[in-house]
């Protein structure tokens, strides 16, 4: 009974409480209704948010600046990373460009002064043309007084050779020895070649040396002038002067020292000049030009060639001296030797000749 009881004492207190808020919510709503719109509060309230709102911007732009200060400064990183890594790899590059920039101005000075040297080359060799072209006249000038000498000597020469060959015809003269002058002339001028025709004569001969003489001087414009300076410089030596002026027997060798395969070097002419300026001295010169007998078919080519024609040239000079001695050829086996066209035998006529 009491627990009954106090079961519904208990249910009705709740109901009593519910009933009692909402009564107090009742008269909430009904105060509200009564109370009245305040502007002021709500300034107030709108400022509270608005700088509420203030401060939620501010902390976002503060978040915002170090986010961005944190990822520049990751992006300034990662550039400088990536920066030096290029000029890591392009710095060998840069120097292969510097180097080959520097070989390229190397080679450019290079040319430039090779470019120079050609210039200056044919500055001089316009004016050796120059030179040149001043003294062909000259040089006409001197060609045609040589040969003018040459062709003299040699007409004066065969005069008075005919005119001695006359006297001995005349006197029927005789000379000691096994051997006559005449038939002397004549193995010396046929040589060992009988069967290429006739053999020659001391007229053909005489004419042969003025031909070699003039077809020499000849050559003169065709001549490297630098080799002939080399040549000319012959004169100035004190030796070759001694001998050019020495009364007495000597001998002297001279090697141009000049690379050429030329039938007429530069030695050929300075012979040749040297001999038209003694021709008219009244001295016995011999003269023979090598590159101009060199045919097999030629009578006087080959060293036994050279020989012969000294010793002819020897044989006139001492027949217009009305000098010949042939005591040296006292045997006939000297003779047949001789007539062999023996070359050891060919030097010693030339030998004696000489002395």
């Amino acid at each position: 009974m009491n627990g009954s009881q106090h079961r519904k004492k208990r249910g009705s207190k709740k109901i009593e409480n519910t009933r009692s808020e909402g009564s107090s919510e009742e008269k909430r709503q009904e105060g509200d209704k009564g109370r009245k719109f305040n502007p002021l509060e709500t300034l107030q309230a709108v400022e509270m948010a608005a700088k509420e709102l203030d401060q939620a911007v501010d902390g976002c732009t503060r978040q915002l600046a170090k986010d961005t200060n944190d990822l520049s400064k990751n992006t300034n990183d990662q550039t400088g990373i990536i920066l030096g890594w290029v000029v890591s790899e392009a710095d060998p590059l840069l120097k292969d460009i510097s180097k080959g920039v520097g070989q390229m101005m190397v080679l450019m000075k290079g040319d430039q002064r090779e470019k120079d040297k050609t210039n200056k080359s044919l500055r001089c060799v316009r004016a050796s043309l120059k030179t040149v072209a001043r003294t062909n006249a000259t040089d006409r000038d001197l060609f045609e007084f040589l040969l003018k000498e040459v062709r003299r000597e040699e007409q004066k020469a065969r005069a008075e050779l005919m005119d001695r060959i006359r006297i001995l015809e005349k006197e029927k003269q005789t000379t000691k020895g096994v051997i006559s002058t005449e038939r002397l002339m004549e193995i010396l001028l046929r040589g060992e070649n009988t069967d290429d025709g006739p053999a020659p004569d001391i007229d053909s001969m005489l004419e042969q040396m003025i031909n070699d003489m003039e077809r020499v001087l000849s050559k003169r414009g065709d001549i490297d002038i630098r080799a002939q300076g080399q040549v000319l410089s012959l004169f100035q030596e004190k030796r070759f002067l001694d001998w050019s002026e020495n009364k007495h027997p000597d001998l002297i060798l001279v090697d141009g020292n000049i690379e050429s395969r030329d039938r007429v070097s530069t030695m050929s002419l300075l012979c040749a000049e040297f001999l038209a300026t003694k021709l008219s001295q009244g001295y016995v010169c011999l003269y023979f030009a090598c590159g101009l007998h060199t045919g097999a078919r030629d009578p006087w080519s080959g060293p036994k060639g050279i020989a012969r024609s000294i010793a002819v040239q020897l044989m006139l000079a001492l027949g217009l001296r009305r000098d010949v001695n042939l005591e040296f050829m006292s045997s006939r086996r000297r003779v047949r030797e001789l007539e062999a066209d023996d070359i050891e035998r060919l030097c010693k006529v030339v030998r004696a000749l000489i002395k």
